[in-house]
């Protein structure tokens, strides 16, 4: 009894049953063949049973990857607890057209799995969504900063901006943005876009008080300073003279209009030129903005004399103090001359005049009944000589231009000729100063210059450079390629420019030391002169 227990209990246990299940059916054991037919019904159908919690199993494996998927998707849906958008507004009431910083702050859960591109950031600011307030800087100050949240460290991205109100009363501003962050988690990079918002966020605008407000205040709310200048100080009737009027300070001027004086422009046409504003930032921390509007204008006096430019005035709120202040510019000098222009007076006659019916027009004629004096046509212009010969100098001068550059580069490919050409130029303008020389006893600058001549020629036969000939040159050079007789009249001329030079030698010009000269140039002519390679 004890041992079939056991054979039992073994046969009913689920393990052997579901190895016996996943076995191959050539291999599978049978055990159906030696029992009863109702416990193999019942063992029948608790291996169906245990089939089925195993194929359970087996879903509930392969499903599980994905479940997983779809709760990371809808994790990262939520942007609660990764990116947020936040805004810091003052928490006192601000005047309307009063600057105040407008700090929009995007806080970033970062990981090593997601991360935000800084070229994402830049170029997508955050930016109002409901009416109320007007930026003054068109790029916001970005800088970043660490924080935590709920115990948790962030990276917090901040746009300050300088805004002012535009509308009174109790506002609800709201802001967003769109972001793309870069999602690395389980290996597969891919970018997830945010739609951020801020919730609302209450701005008490108050309008600004009706007590004490100039007649020409204009909605300047700030600090600022007046500056007139005036192009000239003497000018002629209707001529016109520029007037630049500048205003600089803390506050918002993009809508305020130009100063005017307090009769108005009196005595003066006004053409209004287009303004120049610019705004910059003078303090970070609080994004005060410091703005400057230069104001110009053409202003055509109509009378003669000294008149002047009258004063401008402005007046701005302060909010500190909050009252108003006035600016007073002076009295700029301006003297007018010359004569008015004369305005022609209409008649009263002509004013009431209506205007005649316009008349049909006149039928044409096929031949008027005056048709004035006859008169021969002028001769075509490709008849007249004038004419042709106009129409000849484009040619003409294209040929010249043409001539001076081909004789241009013929003497570029030939510097030895252009230096012969320029030796026989010195040559033929020091001959009768030499003579002239020569008769009035001169000897040391005769020689000078006799020298010199020689080495220019004797440079130009040798080709190279009148300033590197010495004696040793000679003796090389002329050993073999000048006479005998003309060598020995050259050394001799030489030596006996020396003596004078150095002054060994007489003072005096012999009779013969022209005609020496001439000789030895003579002889210096009939060498070879050197050929340029072209």
């Amino acid at each position: 009894m004890t041992g079939k227990t056991a054979r039992n209990r073994k046969a009913s246990s689920p393990i052997p049953r579901l190895w016996n299940y996943w076995k191959p059916r050539a291999t599978r054991k049978s055990h159906c063949s030696s029992l009863p037919a109702a416990r193999s019904l019942r063992m029948n159908a608790a291996r169906n049973s245990s089939g089925a919690r195993t194929g359970s199993m087996m879903l509930l494996k392969r499903a599980i990857p994905s479940l997983l998927l779809l709760a990371h998707a809808a994790l990262q849906a939520a942007p609660d607890g990764i990116v947020q958008l936040k805004a810091v507004l003052p928490t006192r009431p601000v005047f309307r057209g009063e600057m105040f910083a407008v700090d929009l702050q995007i806080h970033f859960l970062a990981n090593r799995d997601r991360r935000i591109d800084f070229n994402e950031l830049r170029n997508h600011p955050p930016r109002a969504r409901t009416e109320g307030i007007r930026f003054l800087i068109n790029r916001p100050y970005f800088s970043e900063s660490r924080g935590t949240i709920g115990g948790r460290p962030v990276a917090i991205y901040h746009y300050k901006r300088a805004a002012v109100a535009t509308r009174t009363g109790k506002l609800e501003l709201e802001f967003n943005t769109e972001l793309l962050v870069q999602d690395f988690t389980g290996g597969i990079p891919k970018k997830i876009k945010y739609e951020l918002a801020s919730g609302p966020i209450p701005l008490d605008v108050r309008p600004l008080p009706v007590e004490g407000r100039p007649a020409h205040f204009t909605g300047a709310v700030g600090q600022f300073e007046l500056i007139v200048q005036a192009e000239k100080q003497r000018v002629r009737v209707n001529n016109p003279v520029e007037l630049m009027a500048t205003l600089q300070g803390t506050g918002a001027l993009d809508t305020v209009p130009m100063p005017a004086p307090d009769n108005g422009w009196e005595g003066f046409r006004v053409d209004r030129l287009t303004p120049r504003l610019s705004v910059g930032t003078i303090d970070l921390e609080a994004m005060t903005a410091y703005s400057t509007k230069q104001f110009r204008v053409n202003l055509l006096p109509r009378r003669a004399g000294t008149s002047g430019i009258p004063p401008l005035q402005f007046s701005f709120f302060t909010p500190s103090p909050r009252q108003y202040q006035e600016l007073t510019s002076a009295r700029l000098p301006l003297v007018v001359h010359g004569d008015a222009p004369v305005e022609s007076t209409v008649p009263e006659s002509a004013v009431n005049m209506t205007a005649a019916p316009e008349s049909e027009p006149e039928k044409p004629y096929a031949q008027w009944s005056h048709p004035g004096p006859l008169v021969a046509p002028a001769p075509p212009l490709l008849t007249q000589t004038w004419f042709l010969a106009a129409q000849s100098l484009p040619m003409a001068a294209w040929l010249i231009a043409l001539t001076w550059r081909k004789r241009r580069d013929y003497y570029d490919a030939r510097p030895r000729l252009v230096r012969r050409l320029r030796v026989e130029k010195i040559l033929r303008k020091a001959t009768p100063r030499l003579e002239k020389l020569a008769l009035g006893d001169n000897a040391a600058e005769f020689y000078a210059q006799a020298t010199g001549l020689l080495r220019e020629r004797i440079g130009e036969r040798l080709d190279i450079p009148a300033g590197g000939i010495t004696e040793a040159v000679l003796r090389d050079e002329w050993s073999e390629r000048l006479p005998r007789e003309a060598a020995q009249k050259l050394d001799a001329f030489f030596a006996t420019a020396n003596a004078v030079r150095f002054g060994a030698g007489t003072r005096s010009i012999p009779e013969t030391a022209p005609t020496q000269l001439h000789e030895i140039l003579s002889a210096l002519d009939q060498l070879e002169a050197p050929v340029d390679d072209v």
